[in-house]
């Protein structure tokens, strides 16, 4: 199976709104721990699910 690269937060993606820049961030984490998820076989999907919903 393929290693699936971990997306990395880059400064030019900042929209320049530090409210909205956290988000981006946060679903940056959750798109690395879908990875990890997937990658491991794990059964965590609902946690990474569970994540996305209770974004401010």
């Amino acid at each position: 199976m393929t290693k699936i690269s971990p997306i990395t937060w880059d400064p030019l993606y900042s929209v320049h709104v530090d409210a909205l820049d956290a988000q981006h961030k946060q679903l940056f984490d959750i798109a690395n721990h879908l990875i990890d998820v997937f990658e491991s076989s794990e059964d965590d999907l609902l946690s990474v699910l569970n994540d996305l919903v209770e974004l401010p």
